[in-house]
């Protein structure tokens, strides 16, 4: 049984979930399929809510929509799937480990004491369906015993003994005992936790919050809190900084955060004043310097940060991610303005994906390239398909076979791949040929999954 490795990031329980993993490492039936399942079609398609405990596996996922089967691994308590109720087989993540009897290390160790980040130093390994810890040296920190583990953060390990969750330290002892339902690692030195409802702790186990229905990892010093679907901000101490007023909120993000209220989207920064006022259809993101891609009706406006919109071009699509420079759409062809609506590169492209750090994907006559802010080639368009870089490392299709290169086009993974893959922690798992294998971005195949 050809199993896929899937781990699903998700923002809410209630609400859609990032599905890039889930719908990318699918060998779906035809293009049409895809692009469906990645839109809002779930019912449509069989797509129905799977529970389970966090971090655990629950099934081997077997439909008719797909060639291979998807090993399932849950981030958060509830996400969507696609199943077919009939054909389900659900396993325990201790139950399909029990059958490797192998170690099988699931975070691999910086090599050496390379790193200033002492958190890469330690490997997240497991044995007879049970997880333990071990350095860079290969010496056991804990024993294998633990039913979940992940990796290192600020200095504390999650783990879940007997159903409840737990940290340890560099050492492997218990600094924090596993009491906790539900627990996060560790962000900005607080982890949300979970008893009977929500709240954060210190990495020494010392309550920081009141409790509430739901808590977002802290970014920029706030935790998004909801307390009987209302939702707000708490600092650092559990200060209720921004009243519990919203229907729902976006993380911090540059000090801005994206909330909706009455089904319309504004903006608020960390002092809770309001930039933009809850009365567009939706923000998709905000520049360095304060400027939103703002979505009205059918079209996409650039709002200044006093709030002025900019009316005076209109867009079919509009995106910022991390830098000055907008992703737009504009009469079917895809360029890049700035935050006040100047094109700073032509509107020449069939498609186009925004910078991340300082490169973006571009296509143009039906080739692929990567271009720098100031429209120069960084990677030539000699690629049918291309993606977004991740962990330094480009995957693009060619021949019809998909492939890995770096920045200078050197070919990292040999393009014999049956479809893309994202690296995530420098490791990602691709399919060759229908066998499906866990490699690192330096090109070596660690094992067969």
């Amino acid at each position: 049984m050809n199993i896929i490795g899937c781990y699903v990031e998700i923002v809410k329980e209630e609400t859609r979930l990032n599905r890039f993993n889930l719908y990318k490492k699918a060998k779906w039936p035809n293009e049409e399929i895809r692009r469906k399942a990645s839109e809002d079609e779930w019912d449509f398609y069989g797509f129905k809510p799977v529970k389970g405990n966090i971090g655990e596996a629950v099934g081997i996922v077997e439909n008719d929509l797909f060639e291979e089967n998807i090993y399932i691994i849950l981030i958060l308590e509830m996400f969507y799937v696609p199943i077919s109720e009939k054909n389900l087989k659900l396993i325990s993540e201790v139950d399909y480990l029990r059958r490797k009897k192998e170690e099988v290390t699931f975070v691999k160790a910086s090599e050496g004491y390379i790193t200033q980040d002492k958190d890469l130093l330690f490997s997240v390994v497991a044995k007879n369906g049970l997880f333990g810890f071990k350095d860079n040296l290969g010496n056991l920190i804990t024993e294998y015993r633990y039913e979940l583990a992940a990796p290192f953060k600020e200095g504390r390990a999650l783990i879940r003994d007997s159903n409840y969750m737990g940290y340890i330290n560099y050492e492997g002892c218990e600094i924090i005992s596993p009491i906790f339902e539900d627990a996060n690692t560790f962000h900005e030195k607080r982890a949300i936790v979970k008893t009977s409802k929500y709240f954060s702790i210190n990495n020494i186990g010392e309550a920081t919050s009141a409790k509430y229905d739901y808590m977002q990892d802290y970014n920029d010093g706030l935790s998004a809190v909801s307390l009987s679907r209302k939702w707000g901000f708490v600092d650092l101490d559990g200060n209720l900084k921004i009243p519990l007023v919203y229907d729902w909120v976006f993380n911090f993000h540059h000090k801005i955060a994206i909330v909706q209220k009455e089904s319309k989207y504004g903006a608020i920064n960390i002092h809770g004043h309001e930039i933009l006022p809850c009365k567009y259809d939706f923000i998709g993101g905000t520049s360095q310097d304060g400027c939103f891609a703002a979505k009205k009706g059918k079209f996409w406006m650039l709002v200044s940060p006093n709030g002025a919109e900019l009316t005076d071009i209109l867009y079919e699509s509009l995106f910022a991610y991390s830098n000055n420079l907008f992703a737009a759409q504009k009469d079917g062809k895809y360029g890049f303005v700035n935050s006040i609506n100047e094109t700073i590169i032509p509107f020449i492209y069939n498609k186009a994906n925004v910078f991340i750090d300082g490169i973006a994907m571009v296509k143009k006559d039906n080739k692929t390239g990567y271009i720098d802010p100031n429209n120069n080639i960084v990677i030539p368009f000699d690629y049918e398909e291309g993606e977004q870089q991740s962990c330094g490392l480009f995957c693009v299709k060619k021949k019809n076979r998909w492939g890995c290169i770096d920045r200078s086009g050197k070919i990292i993974i040999p393009f014999k791949l049956d479809e893309s893959c994202y690296f995530i922690h420098d490791l990602a798992e691709i399919s060759i040929n229908g066998e499906f294998w866990l490699v690192n971005n330096r090109g070596s195949f660690i094992r067969q999954l």
